[in-house]
């Protein structure tokens, strides 16, 4: 965008920002680079003039020197954000995170790297639920406490365990999980139960299994069947595969193949095999 287009479009923003006192949701998704260099600018004109605002979706990718951005930092009313970083470095790098009303918040939607996730996560601690869409890995020996969140929802690309390895939550309910590449992340999910103390609470889990690589995938009935016995609370439980392909279990109690099939004949193996379950 050309600063004669910039020149067009202000006089629309002036009038939006003249009613942002009546805002309740604020979806910053998508700009062109010339909006982008302005976002700053005219957003720190509402600074003040947003105590209705409900909910926010920002894409901090599309905002210059957003870290000074203190617009949002004190709203009384804010407690869903929708926030997306794919920034290089990422925040936890730099030590610089988005100036937000965090301890308010209630719910928190989030792509990007997963240390920055971990880091929201701590940093939130009313929050209730969070759904995280991450990539990377986590450094060092990085663990969250959170004491009240009760419904999680994560999509890994890799590295499965990076996550739900590095937390310990002793109120959720909820669990969905969606795994890109590393199959039925069996002993992570159900290190993770232990852990938190929720194998009788924990009411809901929801599993969706995606794998990029062609082939089946040989996975150990054993494990699953365990994770599953790790939580004999549960009421409801939801198994997907979107990529339609074969499984082929195998029993490592007698080394051979049970049978292969879909995810629907997964679920009648184990329940042949583990009528408990």
């Amino acid at each position: 965008m050309r600063g004669a287009e910039l020149v067009r479009y202000r006089p629309i923003i002036a009038v939006l920002l003249a009613h942002s006192h009546h805002w309740e949701n604020l979806f910053m998704i998508e700009s062109s680079m010339g909006l982008r260099r302005i976002a700053h600018e005219e957003l720190q004109g509402a600074k003040g003039r947003l105590s209705m605002l409900r909910r926010l979706k920002v894409d901090y990718g599309n905002i210059e020197e957003w870290g000074s951005l203190d617009t949002f930092l004190t709203l009384p009313k804010l407690r869903i954000v929708d926030l997306r970083n794919s920034t290089v470095p990422g925040w936890h790098e730099t030590g610089q995170f988005p100036l937000l009303p965090w301890r308010q918040l209630q719910q928190i939607t989030f792509t990007g790297r997963v240390q920055d996730a971990l880091e929201l996560l701590r940093m939130s601690p009313s929050l209730q639920v969070f759904k995280a869409s991450t990539w990377g890995r986590s450094e060092g020996p990085y663990h969250v406490h959170h004491a009240f969140l009760r419904e999680l929802t994560l999509c890994i690309a890799r590295f499965a365990g990076d996550f739900i390895e590095k937390v310990t939550l002793p109120a959720l309910v909820s669990l969905s999980y969606e795994s890109r590449g590393d199959g039925f992340p069996a002993r992570a999910i159900s290190s993770f139960v232990e852990r938190s103390g929720i194998s009788q609470s924990l009411q809901t889990l929801s599993l969706e299994l995606t794998h990029d690589e062609p082939g089946d995938i040989s996975i150990d009935i054993s494990h699953i069947a365990g994770c599953f016995k790790s939580m004999p609370g549960l009421s409801q439980l939801f198994l997907h595969d979107e990529s339609k392909r074969k499984y082929t279990v195998d029993d490592s109690r007698y080394g051979h193949n049970l049978c292969t099939g879909d995810i629907g004949s997964i679920c009648e193996a184990i329940l042949a095999v583990y009528p408990a379950t």
